[in-house]
């Protein structure tokens, strides 16, 4: 099973070759691991790691909403599990 890094980058592959539908495919997969993430950490009571997850998620989620309604801009490409943001070359 792909990380949700590695699903996010893949996705970011595959935008870059026009697949966009296969890009939204695997930006919904590192939002579902991502929540899942979060939701394990509160299950087990582990509010820092919760907390962390979910500021992952919502970062997730601003990327993805700021590539499906493409603003042109230079959005980060993807969060990495140090809480670190990368954005993809040339952007």
């Amino acid at each position: 099973m792909q990380t949700d890094l590695e699903s996010w980058l893949a996705a970011e592959e595959s935008a870059g070759k026009g697949d966009l539908r296969s890009a939204n495919v695997m930006r919904m997969c590192a939002l579902a691991s991502v929540l899942a993430a979060a939701e394990s950490a509160i299950l087990v009571g582990d509010a820092i790691q919760a907390k962390r997850k979910l500021e992952k998620l919502k970062r997730y989620t601003a990327m993805t909403l700021a590539r499906l309604t493409d603003t042109g801009g230079s959005a980060p490409a993807a969060v990495g599990e140090d809480q670190t943001i990368t954005t993809p070359t040339g952007a």
